[in-house]
């Protein structure tokens, strides 16, 4: 009988706070362009059986009937394509052993397992273990394999910076060694203020040359959307891109792209993300 518990309990998807259950929708969005899209802009093989294994049937429902749902799968597309190319050439087209990835906000992530990053430690970094050993816990059951050289999990909360720090540097994050840093899905949830302090962050512990930063960001108009549609999501009050920008630079990045719609378009005809999404790209190279 308590053997029997104990499986259910493990069973049972964890209680999720409402950022974290954005994790999900992420996956489900992920999940949702491949299953039908005729031509999906990203593969993601894992994000439906993190769905299947850990979305209530309540929150399923409630995805499948969201207003958002059209424009959220359209900007996850085409941010998850943006990021899985980026960080595949990047990583890729350095020769060099011993380069480091961290994602910031990992959540329901699967690209240690999914994309070709053998040349790089991959650090993920998330504010609640129960929701890492999770999706652990599924993708072990799954099969997943990890295609990087080594996968690292770091518990911290990003709205606090200094901890954040200590925690990758004490989980082995090198300051030597080209560091490529994703982004996604994060700043929208944080005080504007503690942007600047993350990518200053970045730049001390993982600015070496050689490292770039990709980041999504959120404008004002997307929160103009989500109104429209009377849709909440747990976000900070969001800036223009032109902020971030000004903040990568006064940490010390040097930003190469700004990625708009128009860009997008360009990139994958046919596709159309709200114009409030963009994309900054930069480095350290300078």
């Amino acid at each position: 009988m308590l053997l029997r518990r104990a499986l259910s309990a493990l069973a049972r998807p964890p209680e999720l706070t409402a950022v974290q259950q954005t994790a999900l929708l992420t996956a489900y969005c992920r999940a949702w362009e491949r299953a039908h899209t005729p031509k999906p802009l990203c593969d993601d093989p894992y994000a439906h059986v993190l769905v299947d294994a850990l979305l209530s049937p309540s929150a399923r429902v409630a995805h499948e009937q969201s207003r958002l749902r059209a424009d959220g799968v359209e900007i996850m597309a085409v941010r998850t394509r943006v990021l899985d190319d980026w960080l595949t050439r990047v990583v890729v087209s350095r020769t060099a052993k011993g380069q480091q990835v961290v994602l910031l906000g990992a959540g329901m992530d699967t690209r240690a397992f999914r994309l070709p990053l053998t040349a790089a430690t991959v650090f993920e970094i998330d504010s609640d273990a129960r929701v890492q050993d999770a999706k652990a816990r599924v993708l072990s059951d799954a099969g997943a394999q990890r295609t990087c050289a080594r996968l690292v999990t770091v518990q911290a909360d990003l709205a606090d910076p200094p901890a954040s720090a200590a925690a990758l540097c004490a989980a082995g994050l090198c300051a030597r060694t080209p560091t490529h840093w994703v982004v996604e899905g994060l700043l929208e949830y944080l005080p504007r203020r503690t942007h600047a302090e993350l990518f200053a962050m970045a730049a001390r512990l993982g600015g070496a040359p050689g490292s770039t930063l990709c980041a999504q960001v959120l404008e004002p108009s997307w929160a103009d959307r989500l109104d429209e549609l009377r849709v909440q999501l747990p976000y900070e009050p969001l800036a223009p891109v032109g902020e971030s920008v000004d903040a990568l630079e006064g940490a010390g990045w040097a930003p190469l792209h700004v990625l708009r719609r128009p860009d997008f378009e360009e990139m994958y005809p046919g596709r159309t993300p709200h114009p409030g999404f963009t994309m900054v790209v930069a480095t350290r190279d300078v």
